[in-house]
C-alpha cells in the first residue's frame, strides 16, 4: 500500500512537470500523460540567426564553409517551423547556426562562379524567338561578360555588375513566340465564311502583326498590342450570309456567292466604277454587252418575257408591281429560309400598303434620292400609311433608286422593261443584305431578314412584303406583320 501511494505521487509530479515545460515525461518507454501541450520556447534569437545566415552568397565564401552554413540553416528553419519544439531544441539549432556563421571563410581573390553560371543562362536563348533589338542588347552584354570572365585583372565589382546587367537583359527580352502563335491562329480563317468588311479588318491586323514580328525595334508594348488587336479581330469576324440562288417561275434568275468591295452604305450610282469585277454576267443573253464591272459571282439572267415587257417606272401596273414584289420576296426568302426565319408573303393588303406609302411620298413631294443618305425616309408618309392599315404594323421600308429618274443609267442602256427593273432591284436587294454597313448600320439587312440589333431572329408568326414605285420611279419595299391581340402599332420617328 505504501509503495502504491509513492508511485501515484511520482506520477502526479511528472504530470505537473509536463504541463509546466510543454514536454512529455516518459518512464519505461510509456507516456505518463495522454496530452501534449504547446511549447512556450523563445525563438527570437533563432529567427535573428536565420535572417543573418540568409545574407551569405556562395560566390564570396569557400565551398566547405558555405555548405556547412546551408546544412545548419536548413536545420534551423526546420526547428523554427516546428510548433512543439522545446527550448533546448531551439537553443541547439541557434548555437549550431551561429557557429557556422562564425566559421565562414571568404574566397581568396575574385569569385567568378556566379558569372560562369549567368553566361550559361544568357547563352541559352534562341535569337529567332525575340526581337532583334532586345536580343542584340543581351548579346552585347554576353560578350562583355565573357571578356570579364577571361580577364585576370577583373575585380569582384566588375563581376557582380555584369552579372546584374546580363540578368536584367534576359528579363527584358521581348518574346515573339506569343505573337507568332496568334498569327498562326489568325491566318487560319478563310475569307469565304465571313463578311468582306470584317475579314478585311482581320487582314489589316494580320499585316500589322506580321510587320511587328519583323520590326527590329518592336517593344513589348508593340508585341502585346499586335496580339490584342489580332485576337479582337478574330472575335469580331461576322459570318457571311448564306449564298443566294433564286430562279423565278417566269425564268428570271439571280445568284450570288460572294460580294465584296461595293461602296459601304450610300447610294449606288450605276457607272463603270460602281461594281466589282466578275466574268459572269448575262443581261440580255449577250456576254458582249459591255458590262464587265459587276459584283464578283453576281449572276443575273432575265427571261425573254421580261425583256419584252415594257414598263413605266413612275407608274407600274398592278400586275407588274405584284410580279416585282414576288421577285423581291423570293430573293429575300432564299436567305430567310437558310437562317430559319419565317418566309415573307405578298398579299393584296401588303401591296396596297406599299402603294399607299409610295403615294404619300408623292403627296409630300419627297424625293428620297435628293435627301441625305442618313435620312432619306419620309416618316410622315410611313406613319400615315401605317395608321390606314390598322391590322398590321409597318416594320420597315427599304428604298431603291435603280429606276429613279435621277439615275437613268440602266434604262438608258437596256430600256424600260421588266428585265431592267429586276436587274436593278436584284442588285440593290443583294447590297442591302450583304453590304449594308457604314451609315446604314445594317438597317436594311435587319429589316429584310427580321433581325434584332444583336443579329438574332425576331420571332414572327406572319411576315409580309409589298412593293410599289413613287412618281420619281423609286422603289418602296415595305415589310409588315399582322398585329397580335395585345400589340399596338409602332411609330416612325
Amino acid at each position: 500500500m505504501i509503495k502504491k501511494r509513492i508511485l501515484q505521487a511520482t506520477m502526479l509530479s511528472a504530470a505537473f512537470l509536463a504541463v509546466g515545460t510543454g514536454s512529455v515525461f516518459v518512464a519505461d518507454n510509456q507516456a505518463t500523460s495522454n496530452k501534449v501541450y504547446a511549447a512556450t520556447s523563445n525563438k527570437w534569437t533563432l529567427v535573428k540567426a536565420i535572417n543573418k545566415a540568409q545574407e551569405f552568397h556562395s560566390q564570396y565564401w569557400t565551398a566547405s564553409t558555405f555548405n556547412q552554413l546551408q546544412a545548419a540553416l536548413n536545420n534551423a528553419r526546420k526547428v523554427n517551423n516546428q510548433w512543439n519544439a522545446n527550448q533546448w531544441q531551439v537553443n541547439q539549432a541557434t548555437n549550431t547556426l551561429q557557429r557556422a556563421i562564425n566559421n565562414m571563410r571568404r574566397q581568396v581573390g575574385v569569385n567568378k562562379s556566379g558569372l560562369q553560371q549567368q553566361i550559361g543562362w544568357s547563352s541559352s536563348y534562341n535569337a529567332s524567338n525575340y526581337t532583334k533589338l532586345s536580343f542584340t542588347n543581351l548579346q552585347r552584354l554576353l560578350g562583355q561578360g565573357r571578356a570579364i570572365y577571361n580577364n585576370p585583372q577583373a575585380t569582384q565589382a566588375d563581376v557582380d555588375n555584369i552579372i546584374w546587367q546580363m540578368h536584367n537583359a534576359g528579363l527584358n527580352l521581348v518574346s515573339l513566340v506569343p505573337l507568332r502563335t496568334q498569327l498562326g491562329y489568325s491566318t487560319s480563317y478563310q475569307a469565304q465564311y465571313y463578311t468582306p468588311y470584317s475579314f478585311k479588318v482581320l487582314k489589316n491586323e494580320i499585316n500589322y502583326g506580321s510587320w511587328t514580328l519583323v520590326n527590329p525595334n518592336a517593344t513589348q508594348w508593340d508585341v502585346n498590342n499586335a496580339i490584342k488587336v489580332l485576337h479582337n479581330a478574330g472575335l469580331n469576324l461576322t459570318p457571311s450570309l448564306p449564298s443566294l440562288t433564286y430562279t423565278q417561275p417566269s425564268g428570271t434568275s439571280i445568284s450570288i456567292s460572294k460580294f465584296s468591295n461595293i461602296k459601304n452604305g450610300g447610294k449606288v450610282i450605276f457607272d463603270n466604277t460602281s461594281f466589282d469585277q466578275s466574268p459572269v454576267f448575262d443581261l440580255m443573253g449577250n456576254y458582249g454587252d459591255g458590262i464587265t464591272n459587276i459584283p464578283e459571282s453576281f449572276y443575273f439572267k432575265p427571261s425573254q418575257n421580261d425583256v419584252n415587257t415594257p414598263i413605266n417606272p413612275t407608274n407600274l401596273t398592278a400586275s407588274q408591281a405584284l410580279d416585282l414584289a414576288n421577285f423581291a420576296a423570293g430573293m429575300v426568302n432564299t436567305v430567310r429560309a437558310q437562317i430559319g426565319q419565317t418566309l415573307l408573303s405578298v398579299t393584296g393588303d401588303s401591296q396596297n400598303e406599299a402603294a399607299t406609302v409610295a403615294k404619300n411620298y408623292g403627296l409630300d413631294n419627297w424625293h428620297g434620292f435628293n435627301h441625305p443618305v442618313t435620312a432619306p425616309h419620309d416618316f410622315n408618309a410611313l406613319n400615315n400609311a401605317n395608321a390606314q392599315f390598322g391590322k398590321y404594323n409597318l416594320d420597315g421600308e427599304c428604298m431603291s433608286y435603280t429606276l429613279d429618274v435621277a439615275v437613268p443609267y440602266l434604262i438608258n442602256h437596256y430600256g424600260s422593261n421588266m428585265a431592267t427593273a429586276k436587274l436593278g432591284l436584284a442588285f440593290d436587294i443583294v447590297r442591302m443584305m450583304y453590304d449594308d454597313g457604314g451609315v446604314n448600320n445594317y438597317g436594311h439587312e435587319k429589316n429584310l431578314l427580321d433581325l434584332d440589333n444583336n443579329g438574332s431572329l425576331i420571332s414572327r408568326q406572319t411576315s409580309y412584303l409589298g412593293l410599289a414605285t413613287d412618281k420619281y420611279g423609286a422603289f418602296h419595299i415595305a415589310t409588315m406583320h399582322a398585329l397580335m391581340p395585345d400589340e399596338k402599332q409602332g411609330v416612325f420617328k
